[in-house]
């Protein structure tokens, strides 16, 4: 080990990423480096400090916001002339800047809504939130970005870090090359990783057990051929929410018959209605109507449900239904809807206090770490009944 990796993994009061840069100051100011010189590669520099990437970019960054520094993307970071010293940026020097970001849910280029909205799940997490920033030195950028486009936002905007709602399969490539490029951030609605994606930071409820629990619910009522409702393949949780279906019929020791799943691979709204009329006019056709069924999200509960009512299939006499998502509607529809509760506005408010809490870590920021499921629940309303004729 060099000297200068000795001086600085010894344990000091001064945060890492300060001595770091008090250390880069110095050699400005004694000439070690001049103007217009680039600084050596970051790899080096992160080797010689014994530091992560991102600590070593935070200290940069300060001494460019300082003006001691100029960096031109693509072309590296260089000692700045005396004429560049004003600082870059004119807000505090010590807050951060969090960017909150919807993914491929909704077209590029729209304008997401900031902190407060009406929408069921995105209202519920942004104000869950607002509230775990309320109180800290952050300025928060609300934006619709495209998966491919997270990394460029997240340096052309000058970021801290990224909170990432409603990440899709086909991102994850992209998700693991934030965490390669050491970019702090959490993303929400991923809640069981598969193996090679357990490097990603991620929080939201347990998706698979709120889909096996909802199963159980009906085979403890008595039913046996339950049908599945989801019409968003292509988002990690709703994944699971079919994965836990499926994994509970099969320890029950049913197995599952694909012509009771009504799956579409895009979250396309405007298509539901006639997804599932289509559906069930082939379990009508095909004597195979269920006698229960599961949906994966509140808006394909009501689709379901608008579609039984068009067949005068009552709920539940008839088919039992059992949705997912409890907003204050629930309870109030006819009949009041059995659900699976996910606590939406803990998941904003954890995903917010994971993120500052790794961007003000005493020895500088770091990555967020790991996975949090919290816990989902069976609301049981009047939408589930024993089936009349158990099959």
């Amino acid at each position: 080990m060099s000297a200068t990796q000795q001086k600085y993994k010894k344990k000091q009061e001064a945060p890492l990423y300060h001595r770091i840069k008090d250390e880069l100051r110095r050699r400005i100011s004694d000439g070690q480096w001049t103007t217009g010189q680039a600084l050596p590669n970051r790899n080096i520099l992160t080797a010689e400090f014994s530091t992560t990437r991102i600590t070593l970019d935070k200290a940069i960054q300060q001494l460019v916001d300082e003006g001691l520094l100029t960096s031109a993307r693509g072309s590296g970071t260089y000692v700045a002339s005396q004429r560049s010293t004003r600082p870059r940026r004119t807000s505090n020097k010590h807050s951060m800047r969090v960017g909150v970001v919807l993914g491929s849910y909704m077209p590029a280029g729209a304008q997401m809504p900031e902190g407060d909205s009406d929408h069921i799940y995105f209202g519920p997490v942004l104000r869950g939130i607002s509230a775990g920033l309320t109180g800290q030195p952050v300025e928060v950028k609300y934006a619709s970005v495209s998966a491919d486009n997270y990394l460029s936002y997240y340096h052309k905007e000058e970021l801290d870090g990224l909170i990432i709602l409603t990440a899709t399969v086909e991102d994850m490539p992209h998700l693991h090359k934030l965490v390669d490029e050491q970019v702090p951030f959490v993303a929400i609605g991923i809640s069981s990783p598969d193996a090679e994606d357990q490097t990603i930071p991620t929080i939201d409820a347990s998706n698979r057990a709120g889909g096996a629990a909802a199963a159980k619910h009906l085979l403890e009522l008595g039913h046996r051929r339950i049908g599945c409702v989801n019409l968003a393949t292509s988002h990690a949780n709703h994944v699971d929410r079919l994965r836990g279906f499926e994994s509970a019929m099969e320890a029950a020791g049913f197995a599952v018959d694909p012509d009771l799943l009504c799956l579409n691979p895009f979250y396309a709204i405007d298509v539901f209605d006639k997804l599932v009329d289509e559906w069930l006019d082939r379990m009508v056709k095909s004597g195979k109507m269920p006698t229960a069924i599961i949906a994966c999200d509140f808006s394909m509960t009501l689709t379901t449900l608008g579609a039984l009512r068009r067949r005068y299939l009552a709920v539940p006499n008839d088919i039992s239904l059992v949705g997912f998502d409890d907003p204050l509607s629930a309870a109030h529809l006819s009949p009041p809807l059995t659900t699976v509760r996910q606590p939406v506005y803990a998941i904003g408010l954890h995903a917010a206090s994971r993120l500052v809490e790794a961007l003000q870590d005493p020895e500088g920021p770091r990555l967020v770490v790991g996975h949090e499921l919290l816990d989902t629940e069976v609301i049981v309303r009047k939408s589930t009944c024993p089936p009349r004729l158990i099959s």
